[in-house]
């Protein structure tokens, strides 16, 4: 996966000291984030053949699809688009030290001194997020709905897995109450799970991660957890590539009602026909309880099969692409 150079009008590969040289700095130019092997342990290099096989034959896929495909040139225009990002996605978001991945364990019903593991879970996000390294899967366990959900909120690390352990969260079935700060609600309608335990996350605090239950990085999922109370958003992710979120039940958002974005000045319509106020302060917008931005390179991202619902003085789902970033987002299945 080096980018060719030209001599004399055809196709040629420098020695690889001068491509490295010249692939550093083509990902400095491209927002792309290189990741390397941990020194000492050689046995991750079997993770990192296996992925650059996985590219391959995506990218052969690609190959054939824009060999057969006889669509408009809008769509062989975005298949290319494609093509082009899983020639980088390995370089970019996957190269994390996988194969000494471990499994972490929390609980909001743990007892104080766990060790992590499923005998003993933790019982803060603080002491698995401070535990738990770069690749890792880290479970929620179940606790009873009338206990308070694990506080905190939690920073991954590239490549981790966060998974509400347990049944799925969201489904069709009677409501159940979630309890969040305040009095309890009736929350999730006809996509809740009634469930006597549920992996239950929050964070009632600006003091860690800015208020979010969870901020992600390249690499990570996010899935069937049960979010509710958070001072700002339920997920972030800033500049995050190759992430998925996927049935998780959000619910009561962005208490401290932070300002996700401002809508540019305009004129806003009245029910008089050809009139309209200028607005020229803007519309301010909250915070969403699912949140990516991008301000540089390509950030794929994929947003599935979640519930968000509730509201306090949240959006639902916001994707936003800033400066010269490239956002690739397949959002889909969602209720809001």
């Amino acid at each position: 996966m080096v980018p060719p150079t030209t001599r004399q009008g055809r196709w040629s590969y420098y020695p690889s000291e001068v491509t490295a040289d010249a692939f550093v700095d083509w990902a400095k130019e491209h927002g792309a984030q290189l990741l390397f092997m941990q020194s000492g342990k050689p046995n991750q290099n079997a993770f990192v053949e296996r992925f650059n096989g996985s590219v391959s034959r995506k990218r052969h896929e690609c190959d054939l699809g824009l060999q057969n495909m006889n669509q408009s040139k809008h769509e062989g225009a975005r298949m290319k688009s494609i093509h082009t990002l899983l020639v980088v996605l390995g370089l970019s978001f996957g190269l994390v030290g996988q194969a000494d991945s471990r499994e972490w364990y929390v609980s909001a019903s743990a007892s104080l001194g766990g060790d992590g593991s499923i005998q003993a879970p933790f019982n803060t996000l603080a002491a698995v997020q401070q535990a738990s390294g770069p690749g890792d899967t880290i479970f929620v366990v179940p606790s009873p709905i009338q206990n308070a959900p694990l506080d905190g909120g939690i920073a991954l690390k590239p490549g981790q897995r966060l998974i509400g352990a347990g049944p799925p969260v969201v489904g069709a079935a009677a409501p159940v109450p979630i309890k969040g700060p305040g009095l309890p609600i009736q929350s999730a309608g006809p996509l809740a799970v009634a469930l006597a335990t549920l992996p239950q996350i929050t964070n009632t605090s600006t003091a860690n991660n800015s208020g979010d239950a969870v901020t992600l990085a390249n690499g990570t999922e996010v899935a069937n957890l049960v979010i509710s109370g958070t001072q700002r958003g339920g997920i972030y992710g800033l500049n995050v590539g190759g992430v998925n979120v996927h049935g998780n039940d959000i619910s009561m958002a962005n208490l401290s009602c932070t300002v996700g974005f401002t809508v540019q000045p305009q004129n806003i319509g009245t029910y008089i026909p050809g009139s309209g106020v200028f607005n020229p302060g803007g519309v301010p917008t909250a915070w969403a309880a699912i949140l990516i931005d991008a301000t540089q390179g390509a950030v794929p991202v994929t947003i599935a099969n979640n519930y968000v619902h509730d509201g306090v003085c949240n959006n639902g789902i916001d994707v936003r692409a800033m400066g010269t970033s490239q956002i690739y987002a397949k959002v889909i299945g969602n209720g809001v």
